[in-house]
């Protein structure tokens, strides 16, 4: 496996520069946007990481680039991945690691783009297949095999793998949620109803503390998990296929609330979410073009917003200082107020990722998105 370092022009990868592209442009709200840098570089449809002044994103190559999060400028190329793998939801990094999860797991130095360590699991396939979890020392994902696994971080030394499907469908099994020693795995069973539900594993062992399977709305529909579960105030909430909202006791796995079904729907066809949470409230986008929020504790609807049927269509979210960003099918990036779904402000037509609706990176000063043909960072200001 090659692991080479590359490094590069800034004229021939840095579109914009340290100055701000484009005018500020203020909108009904207390934000506005600029452009503060772009790149030719091109993508891959995955959330991009930051740390220590540095943006991390994987290439459409398979190559991991690291650039200046203020310039934009590119500091290096790290070597090639799994140039015939799966680019997954997101990287994640850690004090001194950038991780990508690129079918293997590949965790690359932070400073330099060398390559430190990679797992490929000799008994089961696809471990890095969704954004990897830090907890402590150890590091949490799941797969496409039906397994969830805790690594070492500094060397990728396998702790546990645990199968959490309970017969031979193929199941996948997402990221965790994880709250002290607790790590909660939503995983969904590839069959014609995809059914699933979460489960509970102790972190330091991986033996199973309880179990919920999601129950439709509706009789004989689709009811397994949409994506990762969240874990707040000692609960943990997660989408189901059948477009409803869910909430557990961390502890005990008891249902504490369920969102009401979308009215309107007919008996197939689903009301598809993504979530997200603030300290507060779940922002919820679906497929219907609609933002909702709901209170975190009751389940009760705060506020909806159209954003217009369709455009908010499985666009994840990023929520941050009470702000939602999302991606439009457009497009377009979009910051919404967390406290009244009011629109603030929009970047231009064709201006987000274009084609990919990738969950959008909010760092302090900048929100920050991939596309195919450029990485885009827009200015954040309150």
């Amino acid at each position: 496996m090659a692991n080479r370092i590359m490094r590069v022009s800034v004229a021939s990868l840095l579109v914009g520069s340290a100055c701000d592209v484009l005018s500020p442009r203020r909108s009904s709200g207390t934000e506005y946007y600029r452009l503060r840098w772009s790149t030719t570089a091109r993508a891959a449809p995955v959330t991009a990481a930051s740390a220590n002044g540095h943006v991390f994103f994987l290439g459409d190559d398979h190559r991991l680039h690291a650039v200046n999060e203020a310039s934009g400028v590119h500091e290096w190329i790290g070597g090639y991945t799994q140039v015939n793998g799966f680019p997954a939801s997101g990287l994640a990094t850690s004090t001194d690691l950038v991780i990508v999860p690129d079918f293997v797991l590949y965790a690359f130095d932070q400073q330099t783009g060398q390559l430190r360590w990679f797992y490929r699991d000799p008994v089961t396939t696809g471990p890095g297949y969704f954004t990897p979890v830090f907890a402590g020392d150890g590091l949490l994902t799941g797969s496409e095999s039906g397994y969830a696994y805790h690594l070492r971080t500094s060397d990728g030394t396998l702790r546990w793998r645990v199968y959490v499907g309970t017969d031979s469908a193929p199941t996948r099994v997402w990221e965790p949620a994880v709250a002290g020693t607790v790590a909660v795995f939503s995983f969904q069973r590839n069959t014609r109803t995809l059914t699933g539900g979460i489960v509970a594993l102790d972190l330091a062992s991986g033996s199973e503390l309880w179990r919920q399977e999601l129950t439709p709305a509706v009789p004989g529909m689709l009811a397994g998990p949409l994506e990762a579960p969240i874990i707040r105030d000692s609960l943990v909430i997660v989408a189901g296929e059948d477009g409803t909202v869910h909430a557990f006791d961390l502890t005990s796995g008891r249902a504490v609330w369920a969102t009401a079904r979308s009215s309107g729907l007919g008996l197939l066809e689903n009301q598809l979410l993504q979530i997200a949470a603030s300290q507060t409230s779940i922002v919820i986008a679906s497929s219907g073009g609609t933002l909702s929020s709901i209170d975190i504790h009751s389940g009760a609807v705060r506020w909806t917003s159209n954003l217009n049927r369709g455009e908010s269509l499985l666009a994840p979210l990023s929520v941050h200082a009470g702000t939602i960003y999302t991606v439009l099918l457009g497009g377009q990036l979009v910051a919404v107020s967390e406290l009244s779904g009011s629109v603030l402000w929009r970047s231009p037509e064709g201006g987000g990722s274009r084609v990919w609706t990738v969950r959008p990176l909010v760092t302090d000063s900048s929100v920050i998105v991939p596309g195919p043909s450029t990485v885009l960072a827009y200015r954040r200001y309150r």
